[in-house]
């Protein structure tokens, strides 16, 4: 699948590193946000830290399911999971 517009910024520097990439669809064109799977793994990490780990993204991540038996790995409710990433608030 050709993308069209790919964001790597999150990738950068880890070239040749095991890699996740988000992909939108839409009719016209698709978009990727392609992220080095250590941050990804940080972020999971610390979200089951504060979040409880139920039939999401997350219940996946610590069962060691989705990315780690396939690929590509589609989420299922995206919606919850673009909540959870969106209510995850860092304070520096």
């Amino acid at each position: 699948m050709k993308t069209d517009k790919i964001n790597d910024t999150y990738y950068a520097g880890f070239e040749g590193e095991p890699e996740i990439r988000v992909i939108y669809i839409n009719s016209d064109e698709s978009y990727a946000l392609k992220i080095w799977n250590g941050y990804f793994e940080i972020l999971l990490d610390c979200l089951i830290q504060i979040e409880s780990v139920q039939s999401n993204i997350l219940s996946e991540y610590d069962a060691h399911e989705g990315w780690y038996e396939e690929s590509p790995w589609e989420v299922k409710n995206i919606r919850e999971t673009l909540h959870l990433f969106d209510s995850y608030n860092i304070k520096i």
